[in-house]
């Protein structure tokens, strides 16, 4: 009986799934030329987790790892490190369901047709402005074309299954005059309920699609049997349940395998923070730090709970180092100016609020200049375009003038 995940919606959790399959390839396609540094090494062929049977390495899980962690610092900057963890958890949380849907489909005997597959792959090429650039962003993200069929394939399989197992949700017309009577407060019959049937049958499909996938799903997880081999991804599941006790257990694991690991350190100062031991917290704080000492939010981690122990000239030490290292961090430098102005720390206070006046400053001279680059960029399409238009009147003419020449006598 497998009870890992949290209960959100199953149904946004299978949305989920399949835009996963897509994020772990597609957004690694588009090159920045951003690198996220690789885990410590281990052996790729090992299971990171095992699901009714099948192994999930963590080979696989490294990749899809990093092209989330890619995709994440494209959106958002920097990750901060209290995230990280949780982070890794997502990611093999929607691996296992990944690999528990494609069990279904192979189950229900879902087909993907070579046009689906050959459609949604020329779909992939044309967001690229040539072969060259397309074969580029493959090598990049560490793929190749038969590779990116494959995920593709996965994809739509899943799709595929959704869609059939949505198919048992059904609608009756009574349904409809109920759900009409319900929120007009009057009898569905008339002009009016023939105006409002198409869309209130739509979203009670929605709504019936939904329940039955929530239902399905739920069977689906219930039934697997799952072990995962992870000691910090047990230990954050852990803590999420409460039992922090246990995760502490799982991270100082987790340590024993990869001591350098700046992250488990994160993941233990937090634990001991939430049980209120916060010289512990602080003593594995300041470790993360140690072995990142240019990472702002590390700083800000140990500088709260110095904050938390009473400790104030170390709090703002460490407030003060965060500041500078994260410069250009925006939402840093607000989180900073509620720290500063809590302690009565003014002047720095006031020196955070300078910073996010000169981003806010910069920023909107980056958006000028992209907007200007932008006019500048549509002008020169619109002169192209009036100049093949002028181009291709002038043939016109030609070719009129030549056929009336060769009409005359």
């Amino acid at each position: 009986m497998f009870t890992g995940f949290n209960k959100k919606s199953k149904s946004r959790l299978l949305k989920g799934i399949i835009i996963f399959v897509a994020v772990t390839f597609a957004l690694g396609l588009a090159y920045t030329g951003t690198r996220i540094g690789k885990p410590a090494s281990t052996d790729e062929s090992r299971p990171i987790a095992v699901v009714n049977g099948e192994k999930i390495t963590f080979g696989a899980f490294a990749e899809a790892h990093q092209r989330v962690l890619l995709n994440q610092h494209q959106q958002m900057g920097d990750i901060p490190p209290e995230l990280y963890g949780p982070l890794r958890v997502a990611v093999l949380d929607q691996m296992v369901q990944q690999t528990l849907l494609l069990q279904e489909a192979k189950k229900e005997r879902i087909k993907v047709s070579s046009r689906e597959l050959n459609e949604k792959l020329n779909q992939q090429k044309a967001g690229f402005s040539s072969d060259k650039e397309f074969k580029d962003a493959l090598e990049y993200a560490g793929l190749t074309v038969p590779k990116l069929r494959e995920l593709l394939r996965q994809q739509l399989l899943l799709q595929n299954l959704i869609d059939k197992v949505k198919a048992e949700a059904k609608v009756s017309p009574e349904d409809v005059k109920k759900a009409y009577q319900e929120e007009y407060k009057k009898a569905p019959e008339g002009p009016d309920f023939e105006k409002a049937r198409p869309e209130l049958e739509k979203r009670l499909k929605a709504e019936a699609e939904a329940k039955v996938v929530d239902k399905w799903f739920k069977g689906v997880m219930d039934s697997a049997k799952i072990d995962i081999f992870d000691d910090e991804i047990n230990g954050i599941k852990s803590a999420q349940k409460g039992d922090l006790d246990k995760a502490i257990t799982y991270y100082e694991s987790a340590l024993k395998r990869n001591p350098d690991n700046q992250y488990v350190y994160v993941d233990l100062g937090i634990a001991y923070q939430r049980k209120k031991d916060i010289d512990k917290a602080i003593a594995n704080f300041k470790k993360a730090v140690e072995l990142s000492p240019n990472d702002a939010y590390m700083r800000l981690l140990l500088g709260n709970a110095y904050k938390e122990k009473g400790m104030v000239d170390e709090a703002v030490t460490e407030f003060r180092q965060a500041s500078d290292l994260g410069y250009a961090d925006m939402l840093l430098h607000f989180r900073l100016q509620g720290l500063f102005k809590a302690m009565g720390k003014d002047a720095d206070a006031r020196n955070e609020e300078k910073r996010i006046q000169e981003l806010q400053k910069l920023m909107e001279a980056r958006q000028k200049a992209q907007q200007q680059q932008l006019e500048q960029q549509l002008k020169k399409l619109q002169e192209n375009q009036q100049s093949q238009k002028k181009q291709q009147s002038q043939e016109k003419q030609q070719d009129q003038q030549k056929r009336q020449n060769q009409q005359k006598p």
